[in-house]
């Protein structure tokens, strides 16, 4: 047979144990037996048989073979010591002493053991067959000088250094340090491991070149948040497409990936890992097969909350650039496009830890070879400051079951993010380290599989987006100039300036008002939403993941647009965000660039440098923050940042640099969001507002809404618009009772949270979670709110039955105060109370402790978006003894807007109680 024959594999691509023993010689005082393997064949094993002697020719020689066992498979010659020495020199083993080079496998055996004699023999012998050369020499224990040398080159520890020394043993030492013993008893795994070796094909550095040109060299020019940016999408799809794997660098924020890092290490540490299992064993090639220490997270992971909230991050920030892939692949990749169509589910986070001490390694395998489910499997390394020779490449093979041929070796690098398709077409390996080892998996699966806890996900979903209309001749779109040959993109990845518009001195009045522009463009595929927050609308035209349309000037270099005069532009600039920036820093300038592109139209870009800069600062917020302009740039970006957002309701973003996430979601927010219809709005005045309030003025505060004619006003707003509105809820000394108690209780409040750290400043109030029994002034609040849903429950409505009939239980009251002393105002962001139906939230009761509020002074409305969320539904001014009731799940989108002044209020929440408690014990458990 072929030394480097393809030998065969496992059913997960891990190779047999077969094709590595030597071929049969006679060897008296030997017997096999056999061990199972992933095929269902024996593998060859050998031992001494009962009862043979430690030398070959006396009692018990010839002891006849285990019955079906293989032929003895390793060659030795019997005889006594001096003719063991014979035999050595005449295999050549005369050599043994030459100098091993760093990428030899050596070893190490001792000179006065007749076992240790014998396996170097039969390693000899099999290396002998091999039709290439082999990395091994073989090296004395007795040459005390060349052991330690060998010792110290290879980092070997003491543990190490006194185990290649024992009595009687043959020890391997590999190029990274880690070490193959026992061979006295069995030389079978260092055979295996140098035919593995040998026979491995090294990958063709005019592809790896053609790569880095076509792929890496192009994608190194984005910054955190790369997949904003359709070129990047269009670049990365390719990718997948043609070489069956995506590399991304600086892949998460630097502080989510120290957090998901920390509690890797913490669990590491903390011994919670377990060891990592194979299907076909621990022993397949030299050293343990796999060697891995692992913690899966994501579902019912005890006490590691902190590696939860990581993982569930990571989880989202890997859909978020699936589906833009997905989408901008429809055009130009249609193979990647159709696969990632059918990801459904995913599965739980596994985090590794491949200690260095142990030089752990994972064999060649598959992730999905067994028609497990498995389509994609994602990747983050978390190991910082790792350099060329630490080891702990993942070994990308060509397709294939029995490809030796290597595509790719990965350096595990800090914040790199892998993705590769889970079946044969990327068979691999994870090479041994010399450091511990970290990393975070994630894989996504197109079918259920009942063996492993998988969670259905909806973001890697939805119809294929239709190709953008057809435009007259422009420039060249990024995603067209992603698309040329390889040697020529360099020059079609240079970045332009921002379009820049400069305002002449005419007066441009401040905006009026909070309402936002009309409905635009949608925003770019892949823009991130936290878990609880509703994701931006999605419009008609463009349909998602439709390449934006490009520029109708030619693109202009950096260096030519910071040198090019500022045109004027007169366009009026209220209606729409207007993005301050210093076009003088390179790096401003190119992530200002993939905003543009990724948000063509959503704001006005003005470069602080500009003539006109301080005349458009100062028609938009007023003279003082002008004057700051006016002194120098330098001290401005110094107080507000090198990005500088102002909004149409005149409220800004700083350092928009920084969060990147809110100058995202401010962009989204202003172009796809119209106010509501004049009309929408004088029918729910007519319907609900007038016809409450006429018989609210009749009545006695705190019991009116039980009048039947107000009843059947309310019910009908809340089965049609999913709210209602309901003043003088209690009796009014009550409530005011309850402010005074509130204003008691702020030493106590915390900063409310939201479900993602990429979300956090957009949510600015401190809440208190209270029950009711503990504080008296909640009681007159809970009893009429009892009345209202037990009133609920017998109205005529099928929509409000639906929900109110499964009520068993209402929440502790959170008490929220939004402060006064917020740059722009306190707020909470868009989101929905129970977005995906598993919190057991069913109506949301938020009751309002605002005496003398104005909603035009002092903002702070509760905002109600329709349920596609492209139009505001309604505005609730936050007014004293004010309750509004919704439903909680995502019929009811809400924000609370800018609040300027302090704005407390009361929010209760009626809860399907089994659900809720099951949601919250998974939580704890968690």
């Amino acid at each position: 047979q072929d030394w480097c024959g393809a030998p065969p594999f496992c059913s997960s691509g891990a190779m047999l144990l077969e094709p590595w023993i030597a071929p049969p010689l006679e060897a008296p005082g030997r017997a096999t037996s056999t061990l199972p393997s992933c095929s269902g064949t024996p593998a060859v094993h050998t031992r001494r048989a009962e009862g043979a002697p430690k030398q070959f020719g006396g009692a018990g020689a010839g002891r006849p073979a285990a019955q079906g066992a293989a032929t003895v498979a390793v060659a030795l010659v019997g005889g006594a010591r001096r003719r063991h020495g014979r035999r050595l020199r005449a295999l050549g083993v005369a050599r043994v002493q030459a100098k091993a080079t760093d990428q030899d496998v050596v070893l190490v055996y001792d000179p006065k053991s007749l076992e240790a004699g014998e396996a170097v023999v039969a390693v000899e012998r099999d290396c002998a067959q091999s039709p290439r050369p082999v990395a091994y020499r073989a090296l004395s224990a007795a040459d005390g000088d060349a052991l330690n040398l060998l010792v110290a080159q290879r980092g070997l520890g003491e543990a190490a250094s006194e185990r290649l020394r024992r009595p009687n043993a043959a020890v391997a030492v590999l190029p990274n340090g880690a070490l193959i013993e026992d061979l006295e008893t069995d030389p079978g795994p260092l055979m295996r491991e140098l035919r593995y070796r040998t026979c491995l094909e090294a990958p063709d550095p005019a592809q790896i070149e053609k790569m880095e040109r076509a792929y890496t060299r192009p994608l190194q020019i984005l910054r955190e948040r790369w997949w904003w940016n359709p070129m990047a999408m269009n670049l990365l799809a390719q990718q997948l497409d043609q070489e069956d794997f995506v590399l991304i660098d600086n892949f998460l924020p630097d502080r989510q990936i120290r957090q998901l890092r920390e509690a890797s290490e913490g669990l590491y540490k903390a011994d919670a890992m377990e060891p990592g299992a194979t299907t076909g064993g621990q022993t397949r090639v030299g050293l343990p097969h796999r060697g891995d220490r692992l913690k899966w997270v994501g579902y019912k992971s005890e006490g590691n909350e902190e590696a939860e909230k990581g993982v569930l991050m990571l989880a989202e920030c890997v859909e978020e650039a699936l589906d833009a892939m997905r989408q901008v692949a429809q055009r130009g990749s249609p193979n990647v496009a159709s696969a990632l169509e059918t990801v459904r589910w995913r599965s739980e986070t596994m985090l590794t830890c491949y200690p260095g001490e142990s030089r752990a390694r994972y064999f060649r395998h598959s992730d999905n070879s067994s028609g497990n489910g498995r389509i994609l499997t994602a990747i983050l390394y978390m190991n910082e400051d790792w350099k060329q020779g630490d080891g702990g490449e993942l070994r990308l093979f060509e397709g294939g079951a029995e490809n030796l041929k290597i595509k790719a070796e990965i350096q595990p690098l800090w914040n790199r993010l892998l993705l590769f398709w889970a079946d044969e077409r990327c068979p691999h390996e994870v090479l041994s380290a010399t450091r511990d080892r970290y990393a975070a998996t994630v894989w996504y699966y197109n079918e259920m599989n009942p063996q492993y806890p998988l969670l259905e996900i909806n973001s890697v979903r939805g119809q294929a987006a239709p190709a953008p209309a057809q435009a007259a001749p422009v420039a060249e779109t990024p995603v067209e100039a992603a698309a040329v040959p390889p040697a020529e993109v360099k020059a079609t990845t240079k970045v332009k300036a921002p379009e820049v518009v400069d305002v002449a001195a005419k007066e441009v009045k401040p905006p009026s008002g909070a309402v936002p522009p009309p409905t635009g463009a949608v925003p770019p595929p892949g823009v991130a939403q936290p878990t609880g927050a509703v994701p931006p609308p999605t419009g008609a035209v463009p349909p998602p993941g439709a390449v934006p349309p490009p520029p109708a000037a030619k693109a202009a270099t950096p260096e030519e647009a910071a040198q090019a005069p500022v045109e004027v532009d007169e366009s009026d600039v209220r209606q729409q965000p207007v993005l301050f920036f210093d076009r003088k820093e390179q790096e401003i300038v190119e992530f200002v660039h993939t905003v543009e592109v990724a948000n063509p139209g959503a704001a006005r870009f003005v470069d602080m440098n500009s003539s006109g800069a301080a005349q458009v600062l100062r028609s938009l917020v007023g003279p003082d923050r002008a004057a700051e302009l006016e002194a120098g740039v330098p001290a401005f970006r110094e107080r507000f940042g090198a990005i500088l957002l102002i909004l149409p309701d005149g409220s800004t973003l700083e350092r928009a640099e920084e969060d990147r996430w809110m100058l995202q979601y401010e962009l989204d927010y202003w172009k796809a969001v119209a106010p509501a219809p004049k009309a929408a709005l004088q029918q729910l005045q007519k319907s609900l507002f007038v016809p409450l309030d006429k018989v609210r003025q009749k009545g006695t505060p705190g019991s009116w809404w039980e009048d039947p004619s107000a009843v059947e006003v309310w019910s009908a707003s809340l089965a049609k618009n999913s709210f209602a509105v309901l003043d003088d809820f209690i009796p009014v000394d009550a409530a005011k009772a309850l402010a005074d108690a509130v204003v008691r209780l702020r030493s106590n409040m915390t900063r409310g949270q939201t479900d993602s750290s990429k979300s956090a400043s957009g949510r600015s109030d401190e809440i208190v979670w209270v029950n009711p029994s503990d504080l008296p002034e909640l009681e007159p609040l809970v009893e009429t709110l009892n009345m209202l849903v037990s009133t609920m429950m017998d109205v005529p409505h099928a929509a409000v039955q639906a929900r109110v009939s499964q009520v068993s239980a209402l929440s502790d009251a959170q008490i929220a105060t939004f402060p006064a002393d917020v740059a722009n105002g306190a707020r909470y962001i868009r989101h929905v109370d129970n977005e995906d139906g598993l919190n057991g939230r069913l109506l949301t009761c938020t009751f309002y402790l605002n005496d003398n509020w104005d909603a035009a002074e002092h903002g702070g409305e509760l905002r109600i978006f329709d349920e596609d969320q492209h139009q505001v539904k309604y505005d609730v001014s936050p007014n004293l003894n004010r309750l509004v009731t919704f439903f909680s799940d995502s019929t009811v989108p809400h924000e609370v807007r800018h609040a300027r002044r302090e704005r407390s209020a009361v929010t209760i929440w009626y809860l399907d109680q089994e659900k809720h408690l099951a949601y919250h014990d998974e939580d704890l458990a968690q």
